[in-house]
């Protein structure tokens, strides 16, 4: 069974009815839906929306064990845990998102960076634009995601972005839960991480070596060069 058929399928449509007599869809689903013969709005919606997202290639893992990742930070110039080399400790999705007309499933495909930050502390504001240019040089391959929620309240980081407007998603969480297993000493903290979630460079977004670091993980990477 196709994937689309299996949609239909658990939508309740009748595939009986899927041919070129089917009737128009209304709004925005109607390209979706124009071989659906007797598709409710919701299950338009559905489909289109499956129809919609990119299918991904398909990469073994060899070929991230074989890639030129970028040399790894010192741990004498970390002042967080070192976790270079591995997956994230924590996946994210229990964070508020607060930029518009971005969702989670953005960052699949791509190389993500994670920056920890507060709207009080200085170094971390001064990185912002370093993390926009990154964001909009490498727009199809690289997701920038802020993480805020040190010792402030949403309203606050909520107001804050809205007067900076940055080009990258930001997130907000109290609870600190993918910041707090770095057990790091201080911000600001980013993070890069490869498509297969593992992170190949992390420490201070004013280092020489992080915009060098991040080009060099979305050189490499297996899945963005399967996609270019």
């Amino acid at each position: 069974m196709s994937f689309i058929t299996m949609i239909i399928a658990s939508a309740g449509l009748s595939l009986g009815f899927v041919g070129p007599d089917a009737k128009e869809c209304a709004g925005d689903c109607e390209k979706a839906c124009c071989e659906t013969a007797e598709a409710t709005k919701d299950a338009c919606c559905a489909l289109g929306s499956a129809a919609a997202e990119p299918e991904l290639p398909k990469i073994e893992s060899a070929a991230y064990g074989n890639a030129a990742w970028p040399a790894q930070n010192s741990e004498d110039d970390l002042y967080a845990k070192n976790l270079q080399g591995k997956t994230l400790p924590v996946a994210l999705g229990n964070e508020t998102i607060l930029s518009k007309d971005m969702e989670m499933k953005d960052l699949k495909g791509k190389v993500v960076i994670l920056d920890f930050w507060a709207t009080w502390c200085g170094p971390c504001v001064a990185a912002a634009p370093k993390l926009a240019a990154l964001q909009e040089a490498h727009a199809k391959d690289l997701m920038v995601v802020g993480i805020a929620g040190q010792r402030e309240d949403e309203s606050t980081v909520r107001a804050f972005i809205e007067k900076h407007d940055e080009p990258f998603m930001q997130l907000y969480d109290d609870k600190q839960t993918a910041f707090k297993p770095f057990e790091s000493r201080g911000i600001p903290l980013v993070v890069v991480m490869s498509t297969d979630g593992v992170i190949r460079w992390m420490g201070n977004p004013h280092e020489d070596d992080f915009k060098t670091a991040v080009e060099q993980v979305i050189k490499a990477d297996p899945m963005i060069q399967a996609k270019s």
